[in-house]
């Protein structure tokens, strides 16, 4: 009965140590790319500024001006957007580029971290990282 046990458990611990090394990275290039757009940055042109506060998505293979791409301002309608993505999208998870954290008002803070919630409860890889630490500083939440 214990080398059965013994087996079964490093034959568990063989499939979950394979899984991870196998595991597919994910791309953001091939996932959704979202900016942070702080209200108060979209309030610097006024009230007919074309730029838009909030979660604005801009894919690598748009090619749209930012005041013509999706913006959102509840994290829900974000994943509303994502979740009519590809397949192929939606495998690579969001990424989200912010700012300088003091450049958010308190209700802009409480939706990333809303948005971070509702993702790791509906299984969403999501990664976010500070526009100054980009390309490398990408962090899975």
């Amino acid at each position: 009965m214990l080398r059965i046990l013994r087996f079964v458990l490093l034959a568990s611990l063989l499939c979950v140590c394979t899984s991870n090394i196998f595991a597919e990275e994910l791309k953001r290039e091939e996932g959704l790319s979202v900016h942070v757009i702080p209200k108060s940055v979209a309030d610097i042109g006024g009230e007919d500024s074309p730029v838009k506060w909030g979660f604005m998505v801009s894919q690598t293979y748009d090619l749209k001006p930012p005041n013509e791409r999706p913006v959102f301002q509840k994290p829900e309608e974000l994943l509303a957007y994502y979740d009519n993505q590809s397949k192929s999208i939606r495998k690579n998870g969001i990424w989200v580029v912010i700012t300088h954290p003091e450049s958010y008002s308190d209700r802009e803070k409480e939706s990333i971290e809303k948005l971070k919630k509702i993702c790791k409860e509906k299984g969403v890889s999501l990664y976010i990282c500070r526009g100054m630490n980009l390309p490398d500083g990408w962090v899975r939440q």
